[in-house]
């Protein structure tokens, strides 16, 4: 299962929240385990007067944004407003992949890290996104000279890259999918891809 069932919701709460929880190992090998991210979303939600309506949830690395939990919460994203995260590395450990999460998938939604103190809906966590972006472009220079270093050691070898994307062959059915209103959720469940797979038919 890739989300939580948190049962009773306050229908009182007009701005929907989701929180996503994620641990890499066994749970009991953990800081911060599941039950403690969980109650912590929780009880942020209670206190800010924001409506808990699911809690996605990844056992795995964050050095990759393919979780199935992850995935799942971008395309049910329709159904929210604000994403609510325990810490900052439960959502991703990479500078760059947080930085395309908040600013690209998650167009739109508000994101709140709580440890860090960061509420992308005040000025000072939108100063955070600027300050990201920083840092995401020196990681990216330094991906990029990386990269460029290993094909060029694989060209010499004689080394075949890279394989064919899948995203081209779902292109034109994702497109005409988005023109008849469907959701990204229903083009995932209908095409059997994830998330990333879809958007990226859709803006190439």
């Amino acid at each position: 299962m890739v989300y939580i069932n948190i049962g009773w919701v306050d229908s009182r709460r007009d701005i929907k929240a989701v929180g996503y929880i994620r641990i890499s190992t066994s749970e009991d090998k953990q800081k911060y385990g599941l039950k403690v991210q969980l109650d912590a979303i929780r009880r942020y939600c209670k206190d800010n007067g924001l409506k808990l309506i699911k809690v996605y949830k990844d056992n795995r690395s964050g050095k990759s944004l393919e979780r199935p939990g992850l995935q799942k919460l971008l395309a049910e994203m329709d159904g929210f407003n604000v994403l609510v995260v325990f810490k900052i590395d439960r959502l991703s450990r990479s500078v760059l992949d947080l930085l395309k999460l908040i600013r690209e998938e998650l167009q739109g939604k508000q994101v709140v890290f709580i440890e860090e103190g960061i509420d992308q809906r005040t000025k000072e966590g939108r100063l955070f996104l600027t300050q990201l972006a920083g840092f995401a472009e020196y990681e990216r220079e330094l991906i990029v000279s990386r990269i460029k270093n290993g094909l060029a050691e694989a060209k010499k070898k004689g080394v075949k890259l890279g394989a064919e994307p899948k995203y081209p062959n779902y292109r034109d059915k994702v497109r005409q999918m988005r023109q008849q209103g469907k959701t990204w959720k229903q083009i995932c469940q209908k095409l059997t891809i994830n998330y990333r797979t879809a958007k990226k038919a859709a803006k190439e």
